[in-house]
């Protein structure tokens, strides 16, 4: 419940991935250089780029703050939230349901 009131869960279950930068092209400037591609310009993202990365940084840790150290290890070197959660799960259905369910609630209610 806590990771879904700070707006986070999307991070762990895979729905909310990491947004596309588009570069949006300007028009030719003279109608003869038709035949050659029109420049591209980075005009930025509004923020949405660094917002995401902002809040996978943050899943990330709460995350890893949860976990005990043998399971940190196992997950420390994976790249997103998602991938992280995956594993954590992953292991504690190897280790049993008891054990899945205790680290759950306890993240869950962090």
């Amino acid at each position: 419940m806590a990771m879904r009131g700070k707006l986070l869960w999307g991070h762990f279950d895979g729905t909310s991935v990491h947004p596309v930068l588009t570069i949006p092209t300007c028009p030719s400037i003279t109608a003869r250089s038709s035949s050659s591609p029109a420049p591209t310009l980075i005009l930025g993202t509004s923020g949405e780029i660094l917002e995401w990365d902002c809040s996978e940084s943050l899943a990330q840790s709460l995350l890893m703050s949860c976990l005990p150290t043998s399971t940190a290890f196992i997950v420390n070197e994976l790249s997103t939230a998602h991938e992280m959660w995956e594993a954590v799960t992953n292991e504690y259905t190897y280790k049993g349901a008891y054990s899945q369910t205790h680290l759950c609630h306890e993240f869950l209610s962090s």
